[in-house]
Parts: C-alpha cells; sequence; structure tokens
C-alpha cells in the first residue's frame, strides 16, 4: 500500500510539475529543461513549487485576477451543490442512530472482534 501511495504522491507532484512549468513558459518564455529529475523529498518538492507558484503570483498581477476569478467562479459552480449536501448529510445522521460508546467498546475488545482483526491482517487488509 506504501508503494501505491507513494507513486500517487509523485504523479500528484509531477502534474503539479507540469502545470506550473506551461503556465511559467507562456509568463516568461522557453526555459531550459531540467538534466536529470529532482531527488529530493516529496515535502521538498511541494514546498518548492509553492515557492514558485507565489513568486508567479507576486510577479503576475494579471495571473493573480485570474487566479481570483477562478477560484470565484468554481465556488459559484459548487454553491448549488451545498444545500443538497446539507439535507443528505442531515438525514443520514437523522436515519442512521449513533450506537451506544459502552456498545462499541465492548464490541471492540470481543474475542470475536480479536479473531476478525487477525484475518484481516493476515489477509492484508
Amino acid at each position: 500500500m506504501d508503494n501505491t501511495l507513494d507513486q500517487t504522491t509523485l504523479a500528484a507532484i509531477s502534474l503539479l510539475e507540469g502545470r506550473l512549468l506551461r503556465i511559467e513558459h507562456i509568463l516568461y518564455g522557453a526555459s531550459p529543461a531540467p538534466a536529470k529529475p529532482p531527488q529530493e523529498s516529496a515535502t521538498a518538492s511541494l514546498a518548492e513549487l509553492e515557492r514558485r507558484f507565489n513568486q508567479l503570483l507576486r510577479h503576475s498581477r494579471v495571473y493573480t485576477e485570474i487566479l481570483k476569478i477562478s477560484v470565484r467562479s468554481t465556488v459559484l459552480a459548487y454553491a448549488t451543490a451545498f444545500p443538497s449536501t446539507a439535507s443528505a448529510l442531515t438525514s443520514i445522521t437523522s436515519d442512521t442512530p449513533i450506537p451506544d460508546a459502552k456498545q462499541s467498546a465492548e464490541l471492540a475488545s470481543s474475542p470475536a472482534h480479536a479473531r476478525y482483526r487477525g484475518r484481516a491482517a493476515c489477509a492484508g487488509g
């Protein structure tokens, strides 16, 4: 599972970097291609992307305004979904009773639950 998470993280960082490179290319023109992929941690890569993105926002007032408009339009596009989502969540909580905490604790500590957890761990779940 860690390997899949690592691959997903690296793919997401790569996609973010690709988008940022396209924006930088549009604003500043061609830049030299990196000689080799960076050998830094995901955290360091994200921090570097964030630094470059913030630098881009500081130097391009137009892009800052476009970003604001984009965020506003995204919020407005999803605004109609908020009441229906709130209604669905309310109905779930009113239709589904929350079990007593004492009963849940007893179930979690029961021998049957311990056997199930052992099988799930053996099966990789």
